[in-house]
């Protein structure tokens, strides 16, 4: 069997922190006599985290770029890494980051400086799976034939996924953090995140700069809080205060998790001692350890599972390095013309075997697409084949795909000039 390795990187730059992986990950050269031999990822192995640093501001809406380049650089050379031996990865912003005025160029910046096959990349769904990933849950519900779900919880936005055999089956983001209100250590408030005023004022609760708080008004603020997003990921009708604190949208029916996993900066606050003093609150000047007690003590309550995640502070960066690479099929059409192409998004197209239903659902697709990337760019996104509920795909089926796709496709994208497609099948070269 023959084996090949792959250095991988992951930079996760959050509200509050931001931290580096290193990883490799071992590929073999799988097949027979009788099969196509394809590559499988056989072995995912971290190989260095860097310390958790603060994620540095120049000012409340802008990253410096300056210190976040020179971390990365640093970091790569305390790792022994150059950049010609990174062969994948992701640099992903998280949280509240994602929304600062230089994020977007600088999270460009910053893959591209990490290595030439490193995306960049944010959102909060997929934020939600890379950390169930490095958490550990994917693997479990993979391992137990189950649905667990991870629950990410950082500065400034709570991350869920749930996964089913190993593979996400939903995602939701709540605004709840660590760092949604800020104190000193007299209690004196001095930063009230805008996400949850809206909830605030339902729960009639005043929480303004400048006030000050003690431990009791706390612990029933984190508690309605945890409360509501509890009962709301647990099933409950009662969904109107989580609602409030919905960031994007939510699945009309959220699955049944049977156990839950707690990662990100808040879950590494749960082995400590019970709080009983404002002083005890306000270690990092913010809610973050009273957030992390209260939310175990209510979901407890409410019935809901708990186990202990693998990883648990570095979960989504983890989930960025080792998790952000899949292998699939035997086959490949391209134009060595069009490479390199860096950070394209994707977008998944269900197969249907049906002529009707196929120009239905792929019509849906690319409306969606033109309203989420726009149509100017010359690839502005990829469009993955999905075959899970069709046994087999047959070569008159791809005609018929191809015959649909690339009218509709040139209708709504008039300036695309490549066409970047995945398959879970071994069917890319007969497509192309």
């Amino acid at each position: 069997m023959k084996e090949t390795h792959l250095m991988s990187v992951g930079l996760d730059i959050g509200t509050c922190t931001t931290k580096l992986v290193v990883s490799r990950l071992t590929l073999a050269e799988r097949g027979s006599s009788y099969t196509i031999s394809r590559d499988e990822i056989t072995e995912r192995k971290l190989l260095y985290a860097s310390p958790i640093y603060r994620t540095p501001l120049l000012d409340p809406i802008t990253l410096d770029a300056a210190q976040l380049t020179e971390f990365l650089e640093a970091e790569l050379a305390t790792a022994g890494v150059a950049l010609a031996d990174i062969g994948s990865g992701a640099v992903i912003m998280t949280g509240e980051t994602a929304t600062k005025t230089n994020a977007e160029a600088l999270l460009h910046r910053l893959a591209e400086q990490a290595g030439a096959f490193v995306v960049a990349t944010a959102g909060s769904d997929l934020e939600a799976i890379m950390a169930g990933k490095g958490s550990g849950a994917a693997g479990r519900s993979l391992t137990l034939h189950n649905t667990v779900a991870n629950m990410d919880i950082g500065g400034g936005t709570a991350n869920v996924a749930w996964f089913r055999n190993g593979i996400p089956i939903a995602t939701v983001t709540f605004h709840m953090g660590g760092s949604v209100i800020r104190l000193q250590a007299d209690g004196t408030v001095t930063y009230v995140s805008s996400a949850i005023q809206r909830w605030l004022d339902e729960q009639g609760m005043l929480m303004v700069p400048d006030q000050i708080v003690g431990i009791h008004e706390l612990r029933e603020l984190t508690r309605r809080m945890a409360r509501d997003i509890g009962q709301f990921v647990a099933g409950s009708p009662d969904k109107a205060g989580a609602e409030l604190l919905l960031l994007g949208q939510c699945p009309n029916q959220l699955p049944h998790a049977d156990e839950w996993m707690l990662s990100g900066g808040i879950a590494e606050l749960l082995s400590r001692p019970a709080i009983m003093e404002l002083a005890e609150v306000t270690t990092y000047a913010d809610i973050g350890p009273l957030l992390a007690q209260v939310i175990q003590e209510t979901w407890t309550e409410l019935g809901l599972q708990l186990v202990k995640a693998g990883h648990m502070q570095r979960a989504t960066v983890i989930g960025a390095g080792l998790q952000s690479v899949e292998l699939s099929g035997s086959t490949i059409h391209v134009d060595a013309d069009t490479l390199p192409i860096r950070n394209v998004p994707i977008v998944t197209l269900h197969l249907q075997q049906e002529p009707v239903r196929l120009a239905t659902a792929l019509k849906d697709l690319l409306q969606q697409a033109s309203q989420l990337y726009g149509t100017s760019n010359q690839t502005p996104f990829g469009i993955a084949l999905t075959t899970e509920h069709e046994q087999f795909y047959t070569y008159k089926h791809l005609q018929v795909l191809a015959s649909q796709l690339i009218p509709q496709l040139t209708s709504y994208f008039t300036h695309q000039h490549t066409i970047v497609m995945l398959c879970d099948q071994d069917m890319a070269k007969a497509l192309g």
